[in-house]
């Protein structure tokens, strides 16, 4: 069987991460499954790094389509190419790309390609993924026809399933699951990992009010320096690498010093990072989900529900706050989640929850499985 997994990328740590955790997965429910992606996902070195096919995405009808389709099949996978007609399902694995604050031609393109994905007898599934509000008619028109031919649709979290819900009516194929990537556990140790991580989000200034997001800098700064107060070596740790290292300068600007500012090409590598952290404070959502499910205290301020739902899955919803909120709120979040009975509580509530999400992700896997193979 050729998946195709469809909705990531290099560029986003989080979403490789996702393409890495959907490629183990599978190979456990579905054994001798090849996963088959975009151009678009990466280079070809990072296609054959992950034992990825390339599929060969061609206008219709062009001469180039034409000779693609004369090849044998065979010959096309022995070069690791595949067209359309070789995928036998889709996962999407987008993360958040649904809803009012995304870009109206995104869920149109996605719902043009679902119909033609089920016209050629394709399983076409949405792995767990934040979805909504979609209250605006135009994104309501654009989402729905994806929504209502699609096998399964996992959303992330109840807030996500309610939006679905509102917008199709209930129905069995809507199921809730958690963030999958938290069954990925990274085999490398940092031989000199930071105590405090600071893990930046450059859609924070894009997603929130201009007011808000004039805030957001001189928040990670004075993060930096109350972990200075607290004798806690800091670092930046980049979880993506096409625009928050556009932050580091501003920060540094902000405090008047340099700082560490740790990257990784691997995102499993960036896991072990957040997992050898003493505490954590981001805004990145794949960062604090790895760091929270291998029971680092993780402090949080984002842009969507799916930050505060995220932290209620880990018991711990008190641990978000937003940009502008006092810095004593902050400072306290922070000194609980360092030292004393307040850490050791903290911590034991997010062993107890990654349990449960990761069992949770366990058992949406096998549904997957018993879905590609109805």
């Amino acid at each position: 069987m050729i998946i195709e997994v469809t909705g990531t990328s290099v560029r986003n740590k989080g979403a490789e991460l996702m393409l890495v955790a959907a490629r183990e997965a599978l190979g456990q429910v579905l054994p001798g499954t090849q996963i088959a992606v975009s151009p678009f996902f990466g280079s070809y070195a990072d296609k054959v790094h992950h034992g990825l096919l390339q599929k060969i995405e061609l206008r219709r009808c062009s001469r180039t389509w034409t000779g693609v389709q004369l090849l044998p099949r065979g010959f096309r996978k022995s070069f690791g190419l595949v067209v359309e007609s070789d995928i036998d399902a889709v996962l999407d694995a987008s993360g958040f790309a649904f809803g009012d604050q995304h870009e109206v031609k995104r869920a149109r393109d996605f719902s043009t390609d679902v119909r033609r994905w089920k016209k050629q007898g394709k399983v076409v599934v949405l792995l767990p993924q934040a979805l909504g509000p979609f209250s605006r008619p135009e994104v309501r028109e654009a989402f729905k026809p994806a929504a209502e031919l699609a096998d399964r649709i996992y959303a992330r979290d109840t807030v996500s399933l309610q939006h679905l819900e509102e917008l199709c009516g209930k129905d069995e194929r809507f199921r809730q699951a958690p963030d999958f990537t938290n069954l990925l556990e990274p085999d490398y140790i940092p031989a000199t990992p930071a105590e405090l991580l600071l893990v930046p989000n450059h859609r924070m200034i894009e997603k929130m009010k201009p007011e808000d997001a004039a805030l957001y800098v001189p928040f990670l700064a004075q993060v930096a320096e109350y972990g200075a107060q607290l004798n806690l070596e800091t670092a930046v740790l980049l979880h993506d690498t096409v625009v928050d290292h556009m932050l580091v300068e501003p920060l540094e600007k902000q405090l008047g010093r340099s700082v560490r500012v740790i990257q990784e090409t691997d995102p499993l590598r960036l896991k072990a990072w957040l997992g050898a952290a003493k505490v954590v404070v981001g805004s990145r959502f794949h960062a604090l989900a790895g760091s929270l499910c291998q029971a680092v205290p993780t402090v949080a301020s984002g842009w969507s529900h799916k930050y505060q739902m995220l932290f209620e899955d880990y018991g711990c919803p008190e641990m978000v706050l937003p940009v502008t909120a006092d810095f004593s709120q902050v400072a306290q979040r922070l000194d609980e989640a360092v030292g004393g009975a307040g850490r050791e509580s903290l911590v034991e509530r997010l062993k107890v929850a990654g349990d449960v999400q990761r069992a949770a992700v366990e058992s949406m896997w096998s549904d997957v499985g018993r879905v590609m193979t109805a």
